[in-house]
């Protein structure tokens, strides 16, 4: 997983999709300078690594609305109420990486995903702002 700047980031499912998109058409095009059983593997795993990249990028998105914590992961929403929300915390994800989890009050937590260490504690620290300036703390 890329976790650099973000704006290559923001790209990077577009460059899986045009690998995919040069190297699968080599399975009809019999003249082509690489063997079809070589640019059609190496173009299948582009585009799978493009779908995964692309909803874990593109399908993640993050509200705070007057009611709650509205997160979109794999372009699902899912709305997260002031009220049901005990702490939020940050776990080390391996790496440059830290997930940052809504810890509820029904003794379970709800990831909101994992992200690098500077955007993870800015989001843990903007949330906890937030709760505490709900639940007028």
């Amino acid at each position: 997983m890329f976790t650099g700047n973000g704006a290559i980031e923001q790209i990077l499912p577009l460059i899986y999709a045009v690998c995919s998109l040069l190297l699968i058409p080599q399975l009809y095009d019999k003249g082509g300078r690489d063997p079809y059983w070589l640019g059609f593997p190496i173009g299948l795993i582009s585009l799978i690594m493009f779908f995964r990249e692309a909803t874990r990028i593109w399908g993640w998105k993050l509200e705070l609305l007057p009611e709650g914590i509205h997160v979109r992961r794999n372009f699902r929403w899912t709305t997260i109420p002031w009220e049901q929300i005990h702490s939020i915390q940050d776990a080390d994800a391996g790496g440059r990486t830290e997930s940052v989890n809504v810890k509820l009050l029904a003794h379970h937590s709800e990831r909101l995903g994992t992200f690098n260490v500077a955007f993870a504690r800015r989001l843990r620290d903007r949330l906890r702002t937030e709760l505490s300036r709900r639940r007028g703390t």
